[in-house]
């Protein structure tokens, strides 16, 4: 899960200050966006334009080499999708939140 108003919470890593945790709007945002940089390439790339199930790990490693992917798994899935999407939602309403607060 991915946690913006804490750095690196259900990632890894982290570190910050101010009130969200983050140093800065512009680093969380970067964080967000490098975080979903493969699923981005992915979904450029993929025919079907989107995701398959994001916690298949046999599935992302099969792809990865170049391989066909696994028979019987589902290449499009709509949760996998929708997950990035509600990410950048959160992103979008906090962003929003700070923008309110800070204004004079």
């Amino acid at each position: 899960m991915i946690n913006l108003l804490v750095p690196g919470a259900g990632a890894g890593g982290g570190g910050g200050e101010g009130a969200s945790g983050w140093r800065s709007a512009v680093e969380r945002r970067r964080w967000l966006l490098a975080a979903l940089a493969a699923h981005r390439a992915h979904v450029e790339a993929a025919p079907e334009g989107g995701l398959p199930e994001l916690t298949n790990a046999g599935a992302s490693r099969a792809h990865q080499r170049g391989r066909p992917p696994l028979r019987g798994l589902v290449q499009l899935q709509a949760w996998s999708g929708a997950t990035v999407l509600d990410a950048l939602e959160d992103l979008r309403l906090i962003e929003a939140a700070e923008r309110a607060t800070n204004k004079p």
